[in-house]
């Protein structure tokens, strides 16, 4: 099980490497459906699982004791033990964020931008004593953010804001969301902060 990157919507990858017959042909789309099914509902919150690529170089088969759900499930028990061994972790979705506000709350606005923990791009005045601002900002940031913003404003601010990518979130952030959730964390690099 390795990193996998695609400039595709192809968010798993599963590779063959077998080589003989030490594994059948149905035994082998039993193991990939197996992965299939674990990435659906990972280990850390029960979400989809993106960007694994799953090497198969080799494996056993009995014939008489061997079935294809036996390969499911082992591929799924495998799935769940090395994500968790690697320090599997969680992706935000981050939105790019363009705000329109009286020039004289300029500031206000960035500072309540960055305890958002928004990344701001650019500031500028504009004609009619406007500022704009365009920042990355997580969506789950963004939540009682038009409250914020009107009271910050006498409701004279604006906003709007559309997708812009998915990044991940550091081990304190992944840790503090797994146990909102009632789930603990295990990776080495998240025990090290404790």
């Amino acid at each position: 099980m390795e990193p996998f990157v695609s400039d595709t919507n192809k968010r798993f990858d599963f590779v063959n490497k077998t080589v003989g017959m030490n594994i059948t042909g149905n035994f082998i789309q039993a193991t990939r459906k197996g992965f299939e099914e674990a990435l659906k509902h990972g280990p850390l919150l029960g979400n989809e699982v993106w960007g694994v690529r799953v090497v198969l170089e080799d494996g056993g088969m009995h014939e008489v004791d061997s079935s294809e759900n036996s390969f499911k499930t082992c591929a799924a028990k495998t799935f769940n033990e090395y994500f968790e061994k690697a320090g599997g972790c969680l992706l935000q979705p981050v939105m790019n964020v363009e705000i329109s506000v009286p020039s004289s709350a300029l500031s206000n606005v960035l500072s309540s931008l960055q305890r958002r923990n928004g990344q701001v791009l650019g500031s500028e005045t504009l004609e009619g004593n406007l500022g704009c601002i365009e920042a990355h900002v997580p969506l789950a940031s963004m939540f009682g953010y038009t409250t914020e913003l009107r009271a910050m404003t006498s409701g004279l601010g604006t906003f709007s804001m559309e997708y812009h990518e998915h990044m991940l979130l550091d081990d304190y952030e992944t840790r503090t969301v797994c146990e909102e959730n009632g789930r603990k964390v295990k990776s080495e690099a998240t025990k090290k902060k404790k």
